[in-house]
């Protein structure tokens, strides 16, 4: 059975401590826009892998210009973003990126934790 309370995920008896909570979780891909069980898998490898709590986060996923996109891109994203006052309960300072290669092509992952 498995429930979700306060950060703590109870999963068949175990207990898994996620290290930070995520406000906003941002995608960006160059290829295919992915399929709903795609973004899930991506959704699960940030909690699992990279141990986020996502419940209640907002996700976007948006196909980019770039046709190479990166770090650096996503962290001007994330810029102007939060200047346009997309954030106001995020902190970009602490946002994590990461550049993942999928079988359509490279998505990059920003996640925003809460201020």
């Amino acid at each position: 059975m498995e429930g979700q309370r306060d950060g703590v995920v109870q999963l068949y008896g175990h207990r898994k401590l996620y290290v930070m909570k995520a406000y906003r979780i941002i995608v960006i891909h160059n290829g295919e826009a992915p399929r709903p069980d795609e973004v899930q898998a991506l959704v699960n490898y940030v909690q699992t892998n990279l141990r986020y709590e996502t419940a209640g986060a907002v996700l976007t996923v948006s196909k980019s210009l770039a046709s190479d996109p990166d770090n650096d891109l996503m962290m001007a994203i994330l810029v102007k973003m939060d200047k346009e006052g997309e954030f106001p309960a995020g902190d970009i300072s602490k946002a994590y990126l990461q550049e993942l290669n999928t079988r359509k092509g490279k998505v990059v992952l920003g996640i925003v934790p809460p201020a």
